[in-house]
């Protein structure tokens, strides 16, 4: 498959009084056209800053570097300011994952909508307004005009995720990044959008970079995985692949803490302990405090991304060595 996005060795950092803190650590994926990769981690493992540092939507002060990202061949790390405000929303758009606090509230949802089509494609202010009917159509909104009219905190949760899918779809980009966009619907809201990003996906062809911690919504959407922890991709395998057999303990941690339907009555598997502090990060592999496995070797040295076989890669000391524990589901 051809690859939209390639980003290659992402190292992000946050500037503190007495120096600064490594907030991604040596990060390489790619998103191909057309697919559906999703980033999975606990809170705090660096999927949103992996992905508002390839975007450019991170403070100022940040430092952002890498051997580049290359969006359809062009490398996007080095754009300016302006260069990355053109992109987004035509090229890459993002859904975040508050929609109440990502749109203005003083505005109504028309004007929001008009402004992003105006700002890549302005038509005029009739063409604009049917473009803009028309996307809140196809995300299933009833009464669209009513919605135009509306201010976003008239609206329920669902319909404004939905609001947020259309900004991001309208001006028919080639990526879309989504920051954990179901994180606060209910179970029935939650598979009525995934359903609605799965048909639109299809209809224009655009790739999505599906920010997550929940292992269901992978399974039900993703063609690809990366999983994040303490901001290194731990493990990178297709969906089918990690369900099957994960392979790093902490990818074998999140599959047994997850529910599943045959499970029988008892205390639910946890992984022990906590994700560690950007300023408190463990010599040698950073999971090694939680893991179960782990041996003097991954306490003292830090483990490279180790590939096996063309679409699978695992950073673990003892990936050969440590038995897959059976998948969910």
């Amino acid at each position: 498959m051809d690859k939209l996005l390639q980003v290659e060795h992402l190292n992000t950092y946050f500037p503190i009084h007495d120096g600064r803190l490594h907030a991604v650590c040596d990060v390489s994926f790619h998103v191909n056209k057309g697919e559906l990769l999703a980033i999975v981690g606990e809170s705090g493992c660096g999927k949103s800053v992996t992905a508002l540092s390839v975007i450019g939507l991170l403070p100022h002060r940040c430092k952002v570097e890498s051997e580049g990202i290359f969006f359809e061949g062009s490398d996007i790390g080095g754009y300016s300011h302006s260069q990355m405000r053109r992109m987004r929303g035509k090229e890459i758009s993002m859904i975040f994952q508050e929609p109440l606090t990502s749109l203005n509230p003083l505005f109504t949802i028309g004007f929001q909508l008009m402004e992003t089509i105006r700002l890549h494609d302005d038509s005029g202010r009739e063409k604009n307004r049917e473009k803009a009917l028309e996307i809140l159509r196809k995300v299933e909104i009833a009464r669209p005009e009513a919605i135009l009219r509306s201010f976003p905190n008239e609206l329920s949760g669902g319909m404004r995720q939905r609001v947020m899918i259309a900004i991001a779809l309208v001006n028919h980009p080639k990526l879309i990044i989504a920051d954990e966009p179901t994180t606060a619907l209910d179970v029935t809201i939650q598979a009525q959008i995934l359903a609605l990003m799965k048909h639109l996906m299809a209809e224009y062809r655009t790739s999505i970079m599906f920010i997550t911690h929940d292992l269901g919504v992978v399974a039900e959407v993703a063609d690809r995985v990366l999983v994040m922890y303490a901001g290194q991709v731990v493990e990178e395998a297709t969906v089918e692949e990690l369900f099957r057999e994960p392979m790093h303990p902490y990818t074998q941690g999140l599959m047994n803490s997850t529910i599943r339907i045959d499970q029988e009555e008892g205390m639910l598997p946890t992984i022990d302990g906590v994700v560690p502090t950007l300023a408190e990060m463990p010599d040698g592999c950073r999971f090694h405090p939680r893991c179960p496995h782990a041996k003097a070797l991954c306490r003292s040295e830090s483990p490279d991304v180790r590939s096996l076989g063309a679409r699978r890669r695992v950073r673990c000391h003892m990936c050969g060595g440590v038995a897959a524990l059976p998948a969910p589901g």
